[in-house]
């Protein structure tokens, strides 16, 4: 599982992805960041869903994210790694 996370006593450098069998959630942006709202991802065997499977960083600071929906279609994406981390630090709440 990716992962976002601080690397050990640098807060203020970044962020940094990791992979590992185990996940602790430091907390939750809260509002969506992806949600359903094209036809394809309205209308499928499981409505109004989009499942994530994975991200990846790129070296120009931008994270590519990529979802299934309607079991039929794979979709891409393109964030801003800085922005994600701004929108966490400034809009998030306590996990679940």
């Amino acid at each position: 599982m990716l992962s976002p996370v601080w690397p050990p006593g640098e807060p203020d450098r970044g962020l940094k992805l990791t992979c590992s069998r185990r996940a602790v959630i430091l907390g939750v942006v809260g509002r969506w960041i992806l949600h359903p709202e094209d036809p394809w991802e309205l209308v499928g065997y499981v409505h109004n869903v989009v499942f994530t499977w994975g991200a990846v960083p790129e070296d120009d600071g931008t994270l590519k994210l990529y979802w299934g929906v309607a079991d039929k279609v794979t979709c891409a994406g393109t964030a801003i790694i800085d922005e994600l981390v701004d929108l966490w630090l400034t809009d998030s709440r306590p996990p679940i």
